[in-house]
């Protein structure tokens, strides 16, 4: 086709909602994050992760940040009171934020290189399955 020539009509339905589109149905959350957009290598490291492994990771950092109540975390908060890397904090926060478990606020606070980051708190979700997590941990406390 030339660029003279006149291009099909578009569907609405296939359009997005901004140009006057429908609403897509919502996909399921993936318990894993495919990493869209993302280097081909993340993709490969997300999909080598253990669930349990994943699991853990979130539940260690959703408790962390409830138990910042209001005054919330940054990601260089979790990494360092919980010690896990920052290559493993973002996708597991990425994930919390999609369940809905955190939310990233506007405000900003220094990291300990004194750059600016955001502030993520917990939601109502998170902080039930938080609880629920605590209620079915082991007996030794390990979360």
């Amino acid at each position: 086709m030339t660029r003279w020539q006149r291009r099909p009509a578009v569907d609405p339905d296939q359009l997005p909602l901004a140009f006057g589109g429908v609403p897509a149905p919502a996909p399921p959350v993936p318990i894993i994050a495919p990493c869209p957009g993302k280097a081909a290598t993340s993709r490969e490291a997300a999909q080598r992760v253990r669930p349990s492994r994943a699991e853990s990771d979130r539940r260690r950092i959703l408790h962390y940040v409830v138990s910042r109540g209001a005054e919330g975390a940054t990601r260089d908060d979790i990494v360092r009171v919980l010690g896990i890397e920052i290559q493993t904090v973002c996708p597991r926060v990425d994930e919390l934020l999609t369940l809905a478990h955190l939310e990233q606020t506007k405000e900003r606070r220094h990291t300990r290189s004194g750059a600016s980051a955001f502030i993520l708190v917990a939601t109502a979700a998170g902080r039930a399955a938080d609880s629920l997590a605590l209620q079915s941990s082991p007996p030794d406390g390990s979360v």
